[in-house]
């Protein structure tokens, strides 16, 4: 099984971790060949990508560090929410999830 522990060389594991277990329905997502760890909540199509917290490990420095997207893995996904306050992304999945019912 693929998981964040056996597909990166991660320095952020504990907080991948945590966040993982604030967001219900959410299951760990990572894959080596994508650019950084994701956790996945299926039903809603929501994927929350979790680049590394040095900006010089991420591949585009510039970016944030917590990307919120909707859509499925391979498909065009629409950019949600793009942050570096990890409260921010608990806050706006918890509330996106609840308006869904």
């Amino acid at each position: 099984m693929r998981t964040v522990h056996n597909q990166f060389d991660f320095d952020d594991t504990e907080r991948f971790m945590a966040l993982l277990t604030l967001l219900p329905g959410f299951v760990d997502s990572s894959w080596g060949n994508d650019t950084c760890p994701s956790m996945t909540h299926e039903a809603a199509k929501l994927i929350v990508w979790f680049d590394y917290a040095d900006y010089d490990r991420r591949e585009l420095g510039s970016h944030c560090q917590f990307t919120v997207v909707h859509g499925e893995a391979g498909d065009s996904q629409e950019i949600l929410l793009e942050t570096n306050d990890l409260g921010l992304v608990v806050t706006y999945v918890v509330r996106y999830l609840a308006a869904l019912g």
